[in-house]
């Protein structure tokens, strides 16, 4: 047997291996909460521009097809939903859990689900808002809150062109305007 230096280990012992597993939890557990926060914006933001492009999908395929199209909300203890539909305001109806239904010729263009699971959520001043098929314009004009379950609220205004922008709420995230 040889009497020279014995080879050098590496790799990290059980003690030094805990000491970083420990400081790796305290900080991650000291983000955790800015990171729900994050991702509760980004939710609300997401949704808030679903919404708008949906908008404008409402007015631009108006003109398009000619014709009078709807944009109808619905909002509940069990989430919210809306609907682009031809017909009359109360010709399709939605809700969280199913999507869309209309009844005797109306058709559905676009239909979105928000269940409360999601925790978002959709409300507006106006139930229908009617897209003219020969001007673009909108009637009635409507005010739409997105809001998460934290309280934050974005609200997108439609005018009478049909023309949408997005402001913040009071308490709520920064990146928009006031309104």
């Amino acid at each position: 047997m040889p009497n020279g230096p014995r080879p050098r280990q590496s790799g990290l012992t059980l003690v030094e291996s805990a000491a970083v597993l420990g400081v790796v939890s305290v900080l991650l557990g000291s983000g955790l909460p800015e990171l729900h926060q994050l991702r509760a914006t980004q939710q609300l933001n997401s949704a808030a521009a679903l919404l708008r492009t949906d908008l404008q999908y409402a007015r631009s395929s108006a003109v398009s097809l000619d014709q009078t199209l709807r944009f109808h909300v619905q909002s509940g203890a069990a989430g919210s939903c809306y609907v682009i539909h031809t017909g009359s305001p109360s010709a399709c109806t939605c809700t969280p859990e199913v999507g869309a239904s209309c009844t005797g010729t109306s058709w559905t263009l676009r239909s979105v689900q928000l269940p409360a699971s999601r925790r978002i959520g959709i409300t507006s001043n106006s139930t229908s808002m009617a897209f003219s098929g020969t001007q673009g314009t909108v009637t009635p004009t409507g005010t739409l809150t997105v809001r998460n379950d934290q309280g934050a609220q974005l609200k997108v205004v439609v005018n009478v062109m049909g023309r949408t922008r997005t402001c913040q709420a009071a308490g709520s995230p920064a990146g928009h305007p006031a309104c």
